[in-house]
Parts: C-alpha cells; structure tokens; sequence
C-alpha cells in the first residue's frame, strides 16, 4: 500500500484594527486549556486538547466570535457535541453508509464497538478524545502557537474501524490577528 502523508490548512481570518504598536505574542497553558494571544490585534485563542482539541473559543476585542453554548470545559466534556473549531476525523461529513471505501475495498464499521454513532456515521469519532498529547506550547516575536500529537495507530478500537495506521500533527497558531490550523496526517 502506498504511503503518502497530507496538509490541511485552515485559515481564520478577522479584521481587528488597533493603534500601531509592537506586536506581542503570549502562549500559556493552564490545566486543560492553551491559550494563544495577539494583543495588538486584539485576539485570544481558548484550546482544550483533552477534550478533542478543540478551539472552543475565539475572541476579536471581546467579542467571541465562535458558537460555544456550555458554561464550562467540565460541562462540554458531560455532554459533547460538535461547536467551537472542532477537529472531524478519521472522515469528516456524512458518509454514505456504515461503511468507507480505500484503493477499491469496502471498510465496514464495526457497530458494536461504539465508537461510530448514528444511521449514517458523519464526522468521524475523534471529535471528543482525550487522547491528544501537546508537544509545544510556544510564542516568538512573530506568533503564539500550540502543537498537539495523536498517535491513531495505538488504538485498536480505532485501528479496527479505520486500518490505516498514522499519527496525526495540529498547529494552532495565532498571528497577526489569524487563526491558522496546520493539520498534518503522517503514516507510521
């Protein structure tokens, strides 16, 4: 089987006009959130990686610029669904059928196993996982970023629903006032 490992890119982008300033970057993390911040632009980023990774909030001069309708990460991680920037994955949208198709061969799902939901299974089953682990946590004079890992292949539950054994890289990074999201899928 051929190997090949893909980018995605994601860009958010919001107008936030301030007086002309240095450009100051902070990263820090504190219990399960990441926080990246553009002061000069005006912008903080709010991740949590145990909770799917998911940028679950974005503010613009106070304003939060994202759908998040819990009170809390606690109350988010009782009962998750998708909002915020969530990562969809192995598959994202609806699928056909309990079932996928690779180089020809049809993948069914198996439903026993509970990690796919539904009829007709949409947004794959890592929205949610806790199994992200951050690598970096970082800010320079150009930008404020966050690096998480997910190792796919070292779940069987998972392996078994999607055979394709890889580990999955997501940059978070802020700059100039946009959000950016490197997602990396690399074959191991």
């Amino acid at each position: 089987m051929k190997h090949c490992a893909f980018t995605l890119v994601v860009v958010i982008s919001v107008v936030a006009s301030s007086p002309a300033s240095a450009q100051q970057y902070t990263s820090r993390r504190s219990g399960e959130i990441v926080v990246l911040q553009d002061t000069k632009n005006q912008t903080t980023v709010s991740i949590v990686p145990s909770v799917g990774n998911i940028v679950f909030s974005m503010t613009v001069k106070g304003e939060d610029i994202l759908r998040w309708p819990y009170g809390s990460v606690e109350e988010f991680k009782a009962r998750p669904a998708l909002s915020g920037i969530p990562f969809v994955g192995p598959w994202a949208n609806r699928l056909d059928e309990r079932a996928f198709y690779a180089n020809g061969k049809r993948y069914a799902f198996d439903m026993d196993l509970g990690n796919v939901r539904g009829a007709i299974p949409i947004h794959g089953f890592l929205s949610t996982t806790d199994q992200w682990q951050v690598i970096e946590v970082r800010a320079d004079g150009k930008s404020a970023w966050v690096t998480s890992k997910l190792e796919f292949f070292k779940r069987p539950m998972w392996m078994k629903q999607f055979p394709f054994a890889h580990t999955i890289e997501i940059t978070h990074r802020l700059q100039d006032g946009v959000l950016q999201v490197l997602t990396k899928k690399l074959p191991t």
